[in-house]
C-alpha cells in the first residue's frame, strides 16, 4: 500500500514539475506589464533633461571655488564616517597545579601557577558596540 502512495506522489510531483513550449517575443511581450516603447533611452533622457544636448557641443557652466571650499582639508572632507574598532577585554585567567609525586619516579613536585589569556586571540568590536569613551 506504500508503495502504490508513493509512485502516486512522484507521478504527480513529475507532471506537475512539465512546463509547456517557451513563449515566442511577441507572446512575451504581449504579456509583459512593462509597456513596450518606440523611444530609446537616450531619446527618454534628453527629453527629461530638459533641452536635446550634443556632445560636441557641450557647454558646462564653471565657477571658481570659494575660500571655504579650497580651504577644506580632503583627508577629513572624505574619511568623516571612519570606523573606530575598540579592542575588547581579554582576561588573564590563573590556575594553581597544587604540589603533586610525579606517576613516574614517586618524586615530589611543588606547586606552581600559570596564567592564559580567555581568548586565544584579540577580539575587536564593531563600530556601535562600545562607547568610544570607555576605552580613552
Amino acid at each position: 500500500m506504500n508503495k502504490i502512495i508513493t509512485i502516486l506522489a512522484v507521478a504527480t510531483i513529475i507532471t506537475g514539475c512539465s512546463s509547456k513550449e517557451p513563449l515566442s517575443r511577441e507572446e512575451r511581450y504581449q504579456n509583459s506589464p512593462i509597456p513596450e516603447s518606440s523611444r530609446t533611452m537616450q531619446e527618454i533622457y534628453d527629453n527629461h533633461s530638459g533641452a536635446k544636448v550634443n556632445a560636441e557641443n557641450t557647454q558646462i557652466l564653471r565657477r571658481s571655488a570659494t575660500w571655504a571650499e579650497l580651504s577644506n582639508d580632503p583627508y577629513t572632507l572624505n574619511n568623516t564616517g571612519r570606523a573606530d574598532f575598540r579592542k575588547l577585554p581579554n582576561p588573564k585567567l590563573y590556575i594553581y597545579f597544587a604540589p603533586s609525586l610525579t606517576k613516574e619516579d614517586r618524586m615530589p613536585r611543588p606547586g606552581w601557577m600559570s596564567e592564559f589569556n580567555m581568548y586565544s586571540k584579540p577580539e575587536y568590536a564593531l563600530p556601535g558596540e562600545v562607547s568610544l569613551e570607555a576605552g580613552r
